[in-house]
């Protein structure tokens, strides 16, 4: 079997809590850096794939609540609070890299027509500058965007 599981001393032991959004499922996990209990999960469902999506828990994933709008999830990186990720949200046409400042309440398209990234394989916030997002793609190569400079 597989799902979501956590340790609460260092590896020692693990538990598998219930996941109630969906039985059967597969995504990417991003525990927040700086705030404790936060996670976020982007989901696939395995038998009619279907069912794509964002999930959150502010409780170390105890709970979970879906975060609207996203018809898919590839990539994503959370650091106190800001949120970067690569996917589709419910009318996008492509995948595009999205950047949170507030938990997920709003969301800002940093892509722009042709610099969509069509091939990125993560994303990463920077500790050090807030806003800047670090873009990896399948040919090797590294981009940095930051907020306010020209593309």
């Amino acid at each position: 079997g597989g799902g979501f599981f956590h340790s609460l001393d260092r590896g020692a032991t693990w538990t598998h809590p219930a996941w109630p959004l969906l039985p059967d499922w597969y995504g990417t996990i991003a525990a927040d850096h700086v705030r404790s209990g936060n996670l976020w999960v982007s989901f696939l469902t395995t038998s009619s794939r279907t069912t794509n999506g964002l999930a959150r828990s502010t409780n170390g994933g105890n709970t979970w609540s879906l975060v609207s709008g996203f018809a898919n999830v590839l990539a994503l990186d959370a650091l106190d609070g800001h949120i970067c990720l690569f996917g589709a949200r419910t009318n996008d046409a492509c995948n595009k890299i999205y950047y949170s400042t507030n938990d997920g309440a709003t969301w800002d398209e940093i892509t722009r027509p042709g610099y969509r990234f069509a091939n990125v394989r993560n994303v990463a916030c920077d500790p050090h500058r807030p806003g800047r997002v670090w873009i990896s793609t399948d040919q090797r190569s590294v981009a940095i965007f930051t907020p306010g400079t020209t593309n």
